[in-house]
């Protein structure tokens, strides 16, 4: 048992620990992913790595032990009767005597498979197989789209999904179908997200006011009546997909303002005995003091007095609630959560004749809703993106030439009408979360693989026979009929830490292997871990195997991942990688970094060329070179 314990932690730990080690870096490089899923992921899958490999060489040799002494030779009690040798050791046999004969796999790897790698024809047609493969995945790779639907939970063909199938697409459209909105927003700025931790999926930010905005001057008033103006008639349409009135050809869009200042025009020979006088926009104190003293019932005419400020929200109130007649109008369903507003402490009162409502207060946010041709889920996010630039550059141009008072405007979608903008900058990130993924992990594998092998040439030919598998693994994507998704993301960032382990094995036993030629280092390499390889690659094609019946989306496309990238994996590692260590494997000292780190110590510590090593310093020092 000592014997055997000993020779396998000799030959298996420190492949074990370079194995876990680049595994848990690829892995571990998906945590900085701003994206809670991925980064939930990464961190998870890099701690089942550690976990795993501690219980792989501490927990498990205890349980050897403790049954080779406690319980390899116990049974149940009324079995006892029929033990015998050809089923429990009876006694130990003096194995330095039988001969071991290596098993089949041991003989494949060391004589026919060596032989046909290493063959100067052979070699080259299990490359040019392998390039063939990677010539159709790169064709796939530029097939690569993001998805444009939300992610599927449940796959093809389950009752849940064909019934959301049917209830999305099985109707026709119509024009009464929601399209994509924008908002124009004034008196908001972007969203403060600094208090929220990104696994807090509930917390929604702190609303940020932009205190500079006021529709109480008249240049703001006008200017916004003339944007709306502007964007109803407007003819730009390439890329904003501005949704027009199949009669007019104007815009489609609900313009606060512009509602207001019809409805106050239409007041003036109603509401004020003074039939001449105008009450369309712009407010001020003389132009609307002749209403005051007609609506002595609503307002207190004491209270509006030189002092008085919010003219403007005053006659926004009135319009909204329909002259406070206890009857709202539909333009209050339309209008009301576009507008908001708080207390004034120095303007807000009552109204007299309505207790529960109140004028004069202030106006902290408004908006202007504009309908588009858009529908959710018909843009990919670099269509999406572009559109949402050309939004940004044509609300930021008309922002601009507005007042002071109005210049922080910002356009946006909103949360109930799917919020498109965040999706597409969602589906960015999950597009650069898996490149940035990828392009870690592949860079700290390479830094992982070059400490364990000492030799650049070994290192870079197995980083590039990973790069090979992701981008195999990519073109599978399009050829399974799939697109970029969460689901996607995820696996594809972590592909490299899932095909790093068969090139480290076969890495390391080559770089170990004491034989001068690379011929004999690859047959010494596949005799070693050849068997190691296989067996590893088929338990976990069994494992993944068992994914591919799920009903869930995620786990069916997860187990098709790791099937493929384990069986790709697989095939490059034993039908690109050892071929080509046969062809360009390093021999001796070429590009390896233990004479470069020689000659940096050597520098340090003072030692030249010719100086020799002490033999009585327990090699600890140096004797100097004496000229004389």
């Amino acid at each position: 048992m000592e014997e055997r314990l000993s020779s396998c932690y000799r030959r298996a730990s420190k492949s074990m620990m370079i194995t876990s080690l680049t595994t848990f870096v690829a892995f571990v490089s998906n945590a900085f992913s701003p994206l809670l899923l991925i980064s939930s992921f990464g961190v998870f899958s890099s701690v089942l790595v550690v976990v795993n490999f501690f219980s792989a060489i501490v927990f498990f040799p205890t349980c050897v032990i403790l049954h080779h002494k406690k319980w390899e030779r116990w049974s149940w009690p009324c079995l006892r009767a029929f033990r015998n040798c050809s089923m429990y050791p009876c006694a130990k046999k003096d194995e330095s005597k039988t001969g071991h004969r290596p098993n089949m796999v041991v003989r494949f790897f060391r004589g026919p498979y060596h032989a046909a790698v290493t063959h100067r024809v052979g070699r080259w047609l299990f490359i040019g197989v392998c390039l063939a493969i990677i010539a159709a995945s790169l064709y796939f790779v530029t097939e690569l789209k993001m998805s444009e639907k939300k992610t599927q939970l449940y796959k093809n063909g389950h009752n849940y999904y064909e019934s959301e199938q049917i209830n999305n697409y099985a109707f026709k459209s119509s024009l009464d179908d929601k399209n994509i909105k924008v908002i124009i927003a004034f008196g908001l700025k972007n969203q403060d997200m600094s208090g929220c931790h990104k696994t807090d999926y509930k917390c929604k930010g702190k609303t940020v006011w932009d205190n500079s905005f006021d529709l109480n001057p008249k240049p703001a008033q006008l200017a916004l009546l003339k944007l709306c103006e502007r964007i109803r008639s407007t003819s730009n349409n390439d890329l904003l997909y501005l949704k027009r009135d199949p009669v007019t050809n104007l815009v489609d869009m609900d313009c606060f303002i512009t509602q207001m200042n019809e409805f106050m025009r239409n007041e003036s020979p109603v509401t004020t005995p003074y039939g001449t006088t105008n009450l369309s926009l712009p407010t001020s104190e003389i132009k609307y003091a002749p209403f005051f003293s007609a609506h002595r019932s609503l307002y207190n005419a004491s209270f509006i007095d030189e002092n008085f400020y919010r003219y403007f929200e005053t006659i926004k109130s009135y319009w909204i609630n329909n002259r406070y007649n206890g009857t709202l109008t539909h333009e209050y369903g339309t209008y009301s959560i576009l507008l908001g507003e708080s207390k004034d402490a120095l303007d807000t009162s009552t109204i007299l004749s309505k207790p529960g409502a109140y004028y004069g207060t202030r106006l902290r946010y408004a908006g202007i809703e504009i309908r588009t041709t858009l529908t959710a889920g018909t843009k990919d996010f670099q269509a999406g993106l572009d559109i949402y630039n050309a939004w940004e550059k044509f609300v930021s141009d008309e922002v601009s030439q507005m007042p002071p008072s109005l210049q922080g405007g910002i356009q946006l979608t909103p949360a109930a009408s799917s919020n498109e903008w965040h999706e597409f900058k969602r589906q960015e990130a999950l597009a650069k979360s898996a490149l940035q993924g990828i392009i870690i992990g592949l860079c700290l594998a390479f830094f992982v693989l070059t400490l364990a092998t000492t030799n650049v040439i070994i290192s870079t030919l197995a980083t590039i026979t990973i790069v090979l598998v992701t981008v195999t693994i990519a073109g599978c994507i399009p050829l399974f009929g799939w697109k970029i998704s969460v689901i996607e993301s995820i696996n594809l960032s972590l592909v490299v830490g899932l095909a790093v382990d068969y090139v480290v094995h076969l890495s390391e036993s080559y770089h170990n292997s004491p034989q001068k030629t690379r011929q004999a280092k690859v047959r010494d390499m596949l005799e070693s871990m050849g068997v190691s390889v296989v067996s590893g690659a088929i338990s976990t094609l069994g494992a993944a195997a068992f994914m591919i019946g799920a009903q869930i989306q995620f786990f069916l496309q997860f187990g098709i991942f790791m099937f493929c990238t384990i069986g790709f994996s697989l095939i490059y590692s034993l039908c690109l990688f050892t071929p080509a260590l046969a062809l360009m494997g390093p021999e001796g000292h070429c590009g390896s970094l233990v004479p470069l780190v020689r000659w940096v110590w050597y520098k340090i510590i003072g030692r030249g060329k010719e100086d020799t090593q002490c033999k009585d310093c327990h090699g600890k020092g140096f004797v100097k070179h004496s000229k004389d």
